[in-house]
């Protein structure tokens, strides 16, 4: 009983310490917990989050084999055996469908399963592509890329937080180690593995639409726009130590000066620079298991300012290609 009580006491006085002073004592209390009710403990995280001012917007949870909506603009091939084979518009594409309460809209098709896998599937790939310029043969790159637009409102003056949740395939890598008897894409890489790894991006967006021509073609490839400002487009690599279905749990910060009304998840898979000799080959899926929004108080350290001397004369910042 004295443990409970010292635990309240300490609650009731964090909402008068500093954010150190509240690390400090939730340490300090941590070992008198331990046999506490579970209730308590979840009241306490709540009064942390709250005495801190975090907000959370959005917890989508994908991790389960869902029904894409109907009618995304795009027509693809679809079906489990040469018996049930049939033309679908279940995926996302450039006519927005509403979708757990918020609207989608997708680049190239990425999809959900009621069978076959959980979450939002999408897909990418670079191989090497064969140019003749001038009688002179050279390799380049022969990229697909998908990206996922979700509507979403964006204060001016705060932090958002998003986290986004996915298992990551490298298709090489399972197209040589898979047991099935249709095994046509053994022929399509002359690799084991992928030989370069993938990259995630995330746009807060002034218009959930996402640019390009070609939405809906089979090999369709879409990235961020080069004039993009890089306080509001932000990037990782996903390194992975297994090659086969890794979950990954990726944390992208923006601290906004403006209003936005979207996100868009760009998935681009590696490249060769300019004036390369050798293409990295490399194909990788996507499953989006899980997107969390959480607002903050504005935090400057995540802002991020204009280069001074942009390649190209590019406002945002980036290599022009």
């Amino acid at each position: 009983m004295k443990k409970t009580l010292i635990i309240v006491s300490t609650i009731l006085l964090t909402g008068c310490t500093s954010t150190n002073d509240l690390i400090n004592s939730q340490d300090e209390t941590l070992p008198l917990t331990t046999d506490l009710d579970q209730s308590v403990l979840n009241s306490h995280s709540k009064l942390l989050a709250n005495s801190l001012n975090e907000v959370t917007l959005m917890d989508l949870k994908l991790d389960k084999a869902l029904i894409n909506p109907d009618g995304g603009g795009c027509t693809f091939t679809a079906g489990y055996s040469v018996e049930n084979i049939h033309k679908s518009t279940a995926a996302f594409g450039p006519t927005p469908l509403s979708f757990f309460g918020y609207t989608f809209r997708g680049y190239g098709k990425p999809r959900t399963d009621g069978f076959l896998w959980k979450g939002i599937k999408i897909d990418i790939e670079n191989l090497p592509k064969t140019t003749i310029n001038r009688g002179q043969t050279t390799l380049t790159n022969n990229p697909q890329s998908n990206a996922l637009s979700i509507e979403h409102p964006f204060k001016a003056n705060v932090t958002y937080q998003i986290t986004l949740t996915a298992w990551i395939t490298d298709y090489i890598w399972k197209t040589k180690n898979n047991n099935r008897e249709d095994r046509r894409d053994d022929n399509k890489y002359d690799v084991p593995q992928s030989e370069a790894f993938p990259t995630i991006g995330i746009e807060l967006a002034s218009s959930p639409t996402i640019n390009g021509n070609n939405p809906c073609e089979p090999r369709p490839f879409v990235e961020p726009s080069p004039f993009v400002v890089r306080n509001y487009y932000k990037s990782q690599t996903v390194i992975l130590a297994e090659p086969y279905n890794q979950k990954k749990e990726m944390t992208f910060n923006f601290s906004t000066s403006e209003s936005k009304n979207a996100f868009i998840i760009y998935f681009m898979p590696g490249l060769a620079e300019r004036g390369a000799t050798s293409i990295p080959k490399n194909a990788y899926n996507m499953f989006v298991t899980g997107i969390k929004i959480v607002e903050k108080p504005f935090d400057p350290s995540h802002v991020v300012t204009p280069n001074p001397n942009p390649p190209c004369g590019n406002p945002g910042g980036f290599r022009c290609s």
